[in-house]
């Protein structure tokens, strides 16, 4: 059986609290902000009665004491969805980018491209409306779940990125209903959006990604993908031959592997 070599590493985990006063859930998204770690929404399947797509926002100086900020958000029941923190020119700012929501008391269920922004962490305000966009439009980003959002600096100055995801698509059975993206895309102030070229990384949702604040290079490595690939042979497992790698964006030098397939 394939096995990693056990860590070595300096790094040590510490439970601080082993039941916090927000619910058991998944697929929710916390960041920091003002000082605080902020968590919100997510999904609680284990909730049988009321509704298990959660709409809390709760925030903690230290990680073991925490306060609920607001008990029902503007941005409803939502998962896979992210919130990440980015200052726009006027002052640092949390927001809420896509997801998945559902509205209990209408019913309504839908894939987001939304995007909300606080100030303060309690009011919020729409400033990107969600709307329905075809997956192959190349002036915004389309409604989707799972995918990732970071800060990186690049040419001076700082952007939010938005890279890959999936969404389900209509009329469509099985295993090829669901379309994993393989796109970027960044923006200065969360409300306009434009598409950064890509290698193909293969399309893929549930990835990690992270920034190294010395370069401002993006590393993705992971994730989920489908078993629909729009290259490299479908009788293979991956949507390319160096999925599994680690990938980097080094700005204008664009993506490429690691020299070394490093796994990080």
């Amino acid at each position: 059986d394939y096995a990693l070599n056990e860590y070595d590493g300096a790094l040590e985990w510490t439970e601080i609290i082993n039941d916090a006063d927000w619910c058991n859930r998944y697929d929710h998204a916390a960041t920091t902000f003002n000082n605080k770690i902020y968590l919100g929404g997510g999904y609680n399947p284990g909730q049988f009665s009321g509704d298990p797509y959660l709409e809390d926002l709760w925030s903690s100086k230290d990680g073991e004491t925490w306060t609920l900020e607001l008990e029902e958000t503007p941005w409803k029941g939502r998962r896979g969805h992210q919130m990440i923190s980015h200052d726009d020119g006027n002052g640092e700012a949390l927001y809420l980018i896509g997801g998945f929501e559902v509205d209990e008391e209408s019913g309504e269920r839908h894939y987001r491209n939304d995007v909300w922004k606080t100030v303060d962490g309690t009011n919020w305000n729409l400033i990107k409306a969600d709307f329905y966009t075809e997956i192959t439009n190349d002036s915004t980003w389309a409604p989707r779940m799972y995918h990732k959002c970071v800060v990186s600096t690049q040419n001076a100055k700082d952007y939010i990125y938005l890279i890959g995801g999936r969404q389900m698509l209509e009329n469509y059975d099985g295993n090829y209903s669901m379309r994993y993206f393989d796109d970027v895309w960044r923006s200065e102030d969360g409300i306009n959006w434009e598409k950064v070229t890509s290698a193909d990384f293969g399309g893929r949702a549930e990835h990690a990604v992270v920034v190294d604040p010395n370069t401002n290079n993006i590393y993705i490595q992971g994730g989920v993908h489908g078993v629909i690939f729009n290259s490299y042979s479908s009788t293979n497992t991956h949507p390319n031959p160096d999925y599994q790698k680690l990938w980097i964006y080094q700005g204008a030098q664009g993506w490429k592997t690691s020299v070394n397939n490093d796994v990080v």
